[in-house]
């Protein structure tokens, strides 16, 4: 249950000249002023994102306060014409219940119910010739 190399490989890696022989790992390309302007324009790159982020963010979150604004003031709109319309409603009832419980009460032209004139009944029947 061991595990084996591959083939063409003995199991101990030999130093070859590629290998690094000086102290740590570095390449050819790794200069300091390099490698550091290279730091100092990713970190650039990164403030430079988070700042666009922040931006998108708090226009967003203004774009989402105003709809808001703009729904609550649809809303209180609506709901003050629901109400107008109620208060015009319950006025004209109550207008139209005054005139009828005045006419009741005056009694004027026999004091029905209907403000109708009365129509006379036909002595006739159905059968009656």
């Amino acid at each position: 249950g061991s595990l084996v190399p591959p083939p063409g490989k003995d199991g101990v890696a030999p130093r070859s000249a590629a290998a690094p022989t000086g102290p740590g790992p570095r390449t050819v390309f790794e200069d300091p002023a390099i490698t550091a302007e290279k730091m100092a324009a990713e970190r650039a790159r990164i403030e430079e994102e988070g700042r666009k982020r922040a931006e998108e963010m708090a226009r967003k979150r203004e774009e989402e306060e105003l709809r808001k604004r703009e729904e609550a003031e649809r809303r209180r709109i609506e709901e003050e014409r629901r109400r107008e319309e109620e208060r015009k409603r319950k006025e004209a009832l109550q207008s139209k219940t005054t005139g009828l419980m005045s006419g009741l009460l005056t009694s004027n032209a026999g004091g029905g119910l209907f403000d109708d004139d009365p129509k006379p009944k036909n002595r006739g029947g159905l059968f009656d010739d």
